[in-house]
């Protein structure tokens, strides 16, 4: 299940995915929208883009997919020139990991390279 703002407006990434209506940032709707839920898994990027509008964060082009990554607790986690990133395939891995084998229960982590 994928929760956007109007999801008449979205295709969804896979026709596996069923969109609901919700907004990420209203506990209210988190809390309707993840109810009954297994596992929760919140991928929202908290800066904006120019248009101030929130703006992804996952390199489309860092390194394709690797399979290997860092994991952090709730802090940044930066490479020796300061930035952060990972890409979407490496950020997906990272998930499924933490899905298969959760080291981060009811605990906000960060990943990147």
């Amino acid at each position: 299940m994928g929760v956007v703002r109007d999801p008449a407006a979205v295709q969804p990434p896979d026709p596996r995915v069923r969109l609901v209506k919700g907004n990420a940032t209203r506990a209210e709707d988190v809390a309707r929208v993840v109810r009954g839920a297994d596992a929760v898994v919140s991928a929202i990027s908290p800066r904006p883009n120019a248009r101030g509008l929130p703006a992804p964060s996952l390199a489309t082009n860092a390194r394709a997919r690797t399979g290997k990554y860092r994991t952090t607790g709730d802090r940044l986690l930066t490479d020796s020139a300061g930035k952060s990133f990972i890409s979407f395939e490496d950020y997906a891995v990272a998930v499924l990991d933490e899905l298969e084998r959760p080291r981060h229960i009811g605990e906000r982590f960060g990943v990147a390279y």
